[in-house]
């Protein structure tokens, strides 16, 4: 018997995983530089189209704009040059909060009912799924009691999905949700076990970690660390509550955080700051052309920072992106989620074509990178 038959099964089975890892990409409708028709639907796996609201009564998805369901079936139409792509609506956001969320959580009927008008509003404008963005259950007004109300609904809403899709003959409806990851959000937010019974997948949201809310620079996006906030503690953390691998999806920003130095003389990890902001990547990729900037990368959290005069920024790169590629590949994760496809150089405009950040997570998903060092 030839051994080559069993290799190219083992081989093929290989390339089929890594072509499976899902490449979530949200885009907000609020960018006035990116249109549905610009985006290349061969990068994404899952698009997310962010964000719709509620009603007052909490019982129905509406746009957050008036002009959003416009761009609706121009964001579902990219799946004509793409039959594999799905395409999402994505429900909430930090600016929502939790009130119109509390009131769809305050009774099982409410929930009922925005499940069936959920999939009547998804059918209509050919979306392939809801995403979940409450930030966050039993936080921000919202009620200890409603880390498990959340539960409750996500259940409603999947059953309701499950059914609609046995009735009608049509693939089922997806349901997803981003969720925050450290160790306090999960104990405050989340029955980890629920989630990973009622959603297709769980996109948490590994950034922010640090940035302008605090007194010293950081790296908010790091993929290790000896003493802090990284992905990999996050995800460890996850599965050992009970997460199944293959449903945690990893969040990689496509923006840096920015810090004003208070002594533009000390400019390292964890020295003084006095003010910040964000900054996306296209922005960030003109910024270092400056014959000022100073370039670090940092060897354990395997992200790099930049500095010029008295401003500090941490950001993510092709290379770091490439690094959290093969991390989520060693470590048989389910996918990337990027937060936002619209941050990423888009137009090409700092001389690595167009999305070098989302081309460059895309390969690292597909192909894997060799870490140096």
């Amino acid at each position: 018997m030839s051994i080559y038959g069993p290799l190219l099964t083992v081989l093929l089975g290989l390339f089929l995983s890594c072509d499976a890892l899902k490449r979530v990409c949200y885009y907000g409708s609020w960018t006035s530089h990116l249109t549905p028709e610009d985006i290349d639907p061969s990068l994404c796996t899952h698009l997310m189209f962010a964000f719709s609201t509620l009603d007052a009564n909490g019982t129905e998805i509406i746009p957050f704009e008036s002009y959003e369901p416009a761009l609706y079936l121009r964001f579902t139409n990219l799946k004509s040059q793409n039959a594999k792509l799905k395409t999402m609506l994505s429900l909430g956001g930090w600016t929502m909060g939790s009130k119109l969320f509390i009131e769809l959580v305050s009774s099982e009927s409410n929930m009922r009912e925005f499940a069936s008008n959920a999939i009547t509003y998804l059918r209509t404008y050919n979306f392939d799924g809801l995403d979940i963005d409450w930030e966050y259950p039993a936080a921000r007004g919202s009620g200890p009691e409603d880390k498990a109300n959340f539960i409750t609904l996500l259940k409603i809403v999947h059953n309701a999905f499950v059914h609609e899709a046995h009735k009608e003959d049509k693939p089922r409806l997806l349901l997803t949700a981003a969720v925050g990851t450290s160790e306090f959000r999960v104990t405050e937010s989340y029955d980890v076990h629920g989630l990973s019974r009622y959603l297709d997948f769980i996109n948490l949201m590994m950034y922010d970690f640090h940035g302008q809310w605090e007194d010293t620079v950081n790296v908010h996006s790091a993929l290790y660390s000896d003493n802090d906030f990284s992905i990999d503690r996050f995800v460890k953390y996850w599965i050992s509550e009970g997460a199944p691998k293959k449903k945690l999806v990893i969040g990689v920003p496509f923006y840096g955080h920015t810090f004003t130095l208070a002594d533009k003389q000390q400019a390292s990890m964890g020295d003084n700051s006095t003010a910040g902001g964000s900054m996306p990547y296209y922005q960030i990729c003109q910024t270092l052309t400056r014959n000022d900037t100073i370039h670090v990368r940092l060897d354990r959290e395997r992200v790099p920072y930049f500095v010029y005069d008295d401003q500090w920024v941490g950001y993510d790169d092709a290379q770091s992106i490439m690094e959290k590629a093969q991390y989520i590949r060693d470590n048989g994760l389910a996918g990337a989620m990027v937060w936002a496809l619209d941050l990423d150089d888009t137009t090409g405009a700092c001389g690595d074509g167009k999305f070098p950040l989302m081309h460059a997570l895309k390969k690292g998903l597909i192909e894997g990178y060799q870490v140096v060092g």
